[in-house]
């Protein structure tokens, strides 16, 4: 099975396509596509174009086809049920959170991922987005000739690099972790979480993770871009030329270097596009550690932005937080493409989202078609339109077989009784039975009575050996010329005792002294007579009548 995760960003477009098997899966293809970088440009029918070219490399058939929403798109929250089932959180979840998200539940389309089972109850996180979003995604699909099998969301597909999808969730006695610690000055127990930062072209995904599972997601709004537009001010350069300055020399100086004065303006554009970047994570973090009551252990980054050098360390000074860059691909072994730092860094959203396409029941993947939404099975459609007219007929030869076979049975009941009235007549008739002697009865006794004339006309049955006139005709066949050398229509055959009279026509006179002359040894004596023609004209041919004595075996036996 193939599953193709679609990451569509506003300045890349990212397809990992992985496919799956008992014994795992393997990171088959990835494919990217820049976008046009101008100004005023609508890159809608170039993503469609890229998506669409794509979807002709696969069997549409056995594809699952997953595309993200925008986590900025979406609401998240935590929350706690009374009960396990899933499918009682998933009706009751849209009234727990009708007064938690900014739009109305009606247009609203809710889905949510189990994080711990503690009997009786369930902790998830769950996730609400609007219908619209749902639907333009849907469009653009089609529009791509796809039929989107899960729209999920950039947290849920990131959340699958770092947990254990493929392990159902197990239920525990209490909420533990490893990862408490005591703050200095409270002296209060809190816990360290992981932040990892996707720091992309228009924003940056912020995933908080405890023990290994994901608790919240968060969007900032900054992104490569706002360094791009700085970089294209300050050296005039196209929006497109300058992102790839960016991505391929960008730096950040974190401490006093000697470098010339024009390394130490590009350093400052690109520290100064990340301190905004820093003030909004800040307050971020702030308000993690009060929902949660955690600590920030460490951070990882990765996205396109953590490829400008020394944005680790630039991260740690400022935050006062280990940061490190995270190495997506380095945790699958069977990678089929090209392996580098800048497929690494973009990847992870797209392979997150291809492995939503391969999760069991157990641990279902994020999805947002539902309701009107639902992707609906066509193949029966498919099947009946193809298949329409021949049903139609068949099933209109069964009825009518069906019919035909009731009455045949009321015809056969009807005859049965018929034909048993006429036996009950002509048996009376020939035994000269009338009134009250007419009866069964007296038919049984009456044909016992006559068994000795019914075993004389047995008798006289083999009382004369002849052959019979079919006999006659096989030999006739068998003499006349074949059908090459003359063709002959036999329109009288007579039988009379010994006496056989053969009319017919020929093609020629020839051919009619063929005849004459095959006939005698079939003749008693081998004597042949012509007859005065009877036949009337027909055609070209030529008419012929022959009479002659046959041998018949005529003789007597005795009892």
């Amino acid at each position: 099975m193939k599953s193709v995760g679609i990451d569509i960003g506003s300045y890349c477009v990212k397809v990992m396509e992985i496919s799956s098997s008992s014994k795992g899966f393997q990171l088959v293809h990835f494919y990217t596509h820049e976008l046009t970088m101008k100004a005023n440009t609508d890159t809608h029918f170039e993503v469609i174009e890229f998506i669409r070219g794509l979807s002709t490399k696969y069997d549409l058939n056995q594809t699952q086809f997953v595309v993200g929403i925008r986590q900025d798109k979406v609401a998240v929250r935590q929350k706690t049920f009374p009960f396990i089932e899933r499918n009682k959180i998933a009706r009751t979840l849209p009234l727990e959170l009708e007064d938690e998200i900014p739009f109305s539940i009606e247009n609203a389309v809710f889905d949510f991922k189990l994080q711990n089972i503690t009997p009786p109850t369930a902790e998830v996180l769950a996730f609400a987005v609007k219908k619209e979003e749902v639907a333009r995604i849907v469009q653009v699909m089609k529009e791509c000739n796809i039929q989107a099998d899960i729209v999920s969301n950039e947290g849920s597909a990131f959340a699958n690099l770092i947990e254990k999808w493929n392990e159902p969730i197990v239920p525990r006695l209490a909420v533990t972790s490893t990862n408490v610690v005591l703050d200095e000055i409270t002296q209060i127990a809190s816990k360290k979480v992981t932040l990892i930062l996707n720091m992309g072209h228009s924003h940056t995904l912020v995933s908080i993770f405890d023990a290994g599972k994901l608790i919240s997601v968060r969007t900032i709004l900054w992104g490569g871009k706002y360094i791009g537009e700085a970089i294209a001010k300050k050296y005039n350069l196209p929006l497109s030329d300058a992102h790839k300055e960016l991505e391929s020399k960008g730096f950040i100086l974190t401490k006093k270097q000697e470098l010339s004065p024009e390394s130490k303006a590009f350093s400052d554009i690109i520290s100064r596009g990340v301190r905004d970047f820093i003030r909004d994570l800040q307050i971020s973090i702030l308000e993690i550690k009060s929902e949660h009551g955690c600590e920030i252990g460490k951070i990882e980054i990765t996205g396109g932005m953590s490829l400008v050098q020394g944005m680790a360390p630039y991260l740690t000074q400022n935050l006062e937080v280990p940061c490190n860059r995270m190495n997506v691909l380095d945790s699958y072994g069977q990678i089929y493409f090209e392996k580098n730092d800048l497929n690494d860094v973009r990847c992870a959203i797209s392979l997150g989202l291809a492995i939503e396409g391969i999760k069991k029941p157990r641990n279902p993947a994020t999805n947002f078609l539902k309701d009107e939404f639902a992707v609906r099975d066509t193949r029966l459609q498919e099947f009946w339109g193809s298949w329409a007219a021949t049903l139609q007929v068949m099933f209109s030869v069964f009825v009518l077989l069906f019919v035909w076979s009731m009455l045949r049975v009321d015809f056969s009941d009807v005859l049965n009784a018929d034909v048993g009235a006429k036996l009950k007549v002509a048996a009376r008739d020939a035994l000269g039975l009338s009134g009250k002697t007419s009866g069964q009865v007296n038919i049984a006794k009456a044909l016992k009575n006559n068994k000795v004339t019914v075993s004389d006309f047995k008798s006289a049955e083999i009382y004369y050996q002849m052959n019979s006139a079919i006999e006659i005709l096989k030999k006739l066949s068998d003499t006349l010329p074949s059908k090459v050398s003359a063709q002959i229509d036999i329109v009288r055959f007579q039988v009379l005792d010994q006496a056989l009279v053969v009319e017919g026509y020929v093609q020629n006179a020839q051919q009619r002294e063929q005849v004459f002359e095959s006939l005698k040894p079939l003749a008693l004596n081998e004597t042949v007579q012509r007859n005065p023609g009877s036949l009337p004209a027909f055609g070209t041919k030529v008419p012929f009548s022959f009479s002659m004595n046959v041998d018949r075996g005529i003789k007597k036996v005795g009892k």
